[in-house]
């Protein structure tokens, strides 16, 4: 009966790992294609069979872990540029795959952003500032706290930056606080109306 279960087991690991072999375009390792071939079910081959799927889990999910955090950075630079949502939705579609190659193709692609933005640093600034005073004003921020948030650096480029993480920071600011805003804003209508 535990011998079924292994058996079982095995065959279990087996398809995960060719499965995620797919996902992150990764080749079994030789020595356990020829494991899982021979389909033996001792203890030393079960325990070796495990600890590859959980390796080959850990490296997905890290993989995973690493696009989502360029894709984040991706889809901010395409909001600051403003690149249409077909144009996004094409390269997204084109790219969801957890390989070596298609993490590179990811940072390519965000280095390449980078540049376009960095080549309008001026504009770009400005639509960052404005963006930023609209959210304070949402936020009921002060004039006060509305310049503290927007202190200049020694040159563009870091002030560009310093502006882009206030701007996240306030992006979420603001979805956290949305509805106490809203009841603040009908309070003062209400007030305003009589």
């Amino acid at each position: 009966d535990e011998y079924n279960e292994r058996v079982k087991s095995i065959e279990d690991l087996s398809e995960r790992i060719h499965k995620m072999s797919n996902e992150i375009e990764e080749e079994i390792s030789p020595a356990i294609d020829q494991l899982l071939k021979s389909k033996q079910v001792n203890t030393v081959s079960y325990t070796t069979i495990l600890d590859y799927y959980e390796d080959f889990t850990s490296l997905r999910d890290d993989r995973a872990k690493q696009v989502s955090s360029i894709a984040l950075e991706i889809t901010h630079c395409w909001d600051l540029l403003k690149v249409p949502e077909e144009e996004r939705k094409e390269f997204i579609a084109s790219h969801s795959k957890l390989s070596l190659s298609n993490i590179n193709e990811l940072e390519n692609k965000l280095n390449e952003l980078h540049s376009q933005i960095e080549s309008n640093l001026t504009e770009m600034t400005e639509e960052i500032r404005k963006e930023i005073i609209n959210i304070c004003q949402f936020l009921h921020y002060t004039q006060e706290q509305i310049d503290e948030q927007l202190v200049e650096q020694e040159d563009e480029k870091t002030t560009f930056y310093n502006y882009e993480k206030k701007l996240i920071e306030l992006k979420k600011l603001s979805a956290s606080s949305q509805s106490l805003v809203q009841m603040i804003q009908q309070r003062e209508d209400i007030i305003n109306q009589y």
